[in-house]
């Protein structure tokens, strides 16, 4: 009787298993996208890629910002 409880949780287990990954193969992949952290210029906070803007600058540069607030700190104290 225990050898066919463990087997059934086994049998489980790998459905379990077996069906997550079919059901989101690219799971690794969407995660490790949404950790790439860049520094705010003007308040010096990492934020994620994609909650942030880069912003041309009066002096030609490409900078990244968290926010339009900090873009604008940054515009009048240059």
């Amino acid at each position: 009787m225990i050898r066919f409880i463990i087997f059934v949780l086994l049998i489980g287990l790998v459905y379990y298993l077996v069906r997550s990954y079919f059901l989101n193969p690219n799971a690794e992949e969407e995660t490790s996208g949404s950790m790439d952290m860049v520094e705010c210029a003007q308040c010096k906070v990492y934020v994620p890629r994609k909650e942030g803007t880069y912003q041309e600058m009066p002096d030609k540069k490409n900078l990244f910002f968290c926010g339009e607030s900090c873009a604008r700190q940054y515009r009048e104290n240059i």
